[in-house]
C-alpha cells in the first residue's frame, strides 16, 4: 500500500509540473513567474521531484546508490528537456537551455541534501530484522544500525496468550519509535500456528516443534525482505539460550535461497550477546518475559 502511494504521489507531482510549467504565459501564476521569470520554478519543482523519484524508486526496487543518483538525474534530465520542447508550441512561452539548466541545478543540489548530507547511511544494506520482542531486539538494533539500514518485523503467531502477545508488540512499537527504525507488524493467526505445530505439542524446548516455528517465521521473513527489496534479512532469536543457533541457521539460509535474498547468520549469544541485551533492557526498563512465546513453553 505504502509503496503505491508513493508512485500516485510522484505522479501527481510531475503533473504539477506540467500542469505549471506549460501553461501559456498570461496565465502563469505569480509563485511560477517568480522575479520575472520561471528559473526559480524550475530550480523548486526539479528539486521536489528528485526527493520523490527516490522515495518511489528505492519502495520499489534495490539499486546501489549510485545507480539511484543516475536513474534520477536521468529521468530529470529527459522530462525538463521534454517540457522545454512543448513549451515552443505554447502561446508565450518560449524554448530556453537556461530552464533546462536550473531544473537541473534545483535536482543536483536535492541529490546532494538527500544523499551526501548522511553519505555513510545511504550506503549501508537494507537489513529486514525479524524480532520476537524488543528486550532482545532493541540490543540489536544499537549493533546492527552501525552497518544497516534496520527495518524490525514483528511476526509471532505462536505467542500465546493474545495479551501477551499485543503487551509485547505494544513495547515493540515503542521503542521502534524511540530508536528511530520502521517496525512492520505480520499477521496474528495463532489458530493457524496451533494447526502447524499438530502433533508435536508435548516436544521440549528445541524439539520438532521449535523447528516448526523457527521454520514459519524464517520464511515469512525472507519473504518479507523480498517483497521490500531488502538485501538482507536476520532474526533474534539465537540470541537467546534456549534456542538451537544450528538449527536457526540451517532453516535461515534455506529461506534466504528460496527467496533470493541473503540471511544475516549470527549467533547473537556469543561475545556475552544475551547479556548485553538483559543489560539494555533494563536500562531501557523493558518488558522481559519469561518464556518463550507459546503456551507449549510455560510448561517446560
Amino acid at each position: 500500500m505504502i509503496r503505491w502511494t508513493k508512485l500516485l504521489v510522484l505522479f501527481a507531482w510531475l503533473l504539477l509540473i506540467a500542469k505549471l510549467l506549460t501553461m501559456p504565459s498570461p496565465h502563469v501564476p505569480a509563485a511560477v513567474a517568480f522575479a520575472g521569470n520561471d528559473k526559480f520554478a524550475h530550480f523548486l519543482l526539479f528539486g521536489g521531484l528528485v526527493f520523490f523519484l527516490i522515495e518511489t524508486i528505492e519502495a520499489w526496487m534495490s539499486w546501489h546508490y549510485r545507480a539511484l543518483v543516475a536513474v534520477t538525474l536521468a529521468v530529470c534530465y529527459a522530462y525538463a528537456s521534454l517540457l522545454e520542447y512543448f513549451q515552443g508550441f505554447i502561446p508565450g512561452r518560449s524554448v530556453s537551455s537556461l530552464d533546462t539548466l536550473a531544473a537541473m541545478l534545483g535536482s543536483v543540489l536535492a541529490i546532494v541534501i538527500v544523499y551526501w548530507l548522511d553519505f555513510s547511511e545511504i550506503r549501508k544494506p537494507k537489513l529486514l530484522l525479524h524480532i520476537c520482542c524488543i528486550g532482545c531486539g532493541a540490543y540489536l538494533v544499537s549493533v546492527l544500525k552501525r552497518e544497516y539500514r534496520v527495518t524490525l518485523y514483528f511476526f509471532n503467531p505462536n505467542i500465546a496468550p493474545e495479551a501477551e502477545y499485543h503487551r509485547r508488540l505494544a513495547e515493540s512499537r515503542k521503542i521502534a519509535r524511540k530508536l528511530g527504525v520502521k517496525l512492520i507488524v505480520g499477521k496474528y493467526r495463532h489458530d493457524d500456528w496451533l494447526d502447524s505445530v499438530k502433533g508435536h505439542e508435548a516436544q521440549p524446548e528445541r524439539g520438532s516443534r521449535c523447528i516448526i516455528c523457527y521454520r514459519e517465521r524464517l520464511v515469512a521473513a525472507a519473504r518479507m525482505a523480498k517483497q521490500l527489496h531488502c538485501r538482507y534479512f536476520g532474526t533474534t532469536l539465537t540470541i537467546s539460550p534456549h534456542k538451537s543457533a544450528p538449527a536457526i541457521s540451517q532453516l535461515g539460509n534455506e529461506a534466504a535461497k528460496e527467496f533470493g535474498v541473503r540471511f544475516l547468520d549470527r549467533d547473537w549469544k556469543k561475545q556475552d550477546g544475551y547479556k548485553k541485551s538483559v543489560c539494555l533492557s533494563r536500562e531501557l526498563g523493558l518488558y522481559r518475559q519469561d518464556y518463550c512465546g507459546c503456551e507449549f513453553s510455560i510448561r517446560h
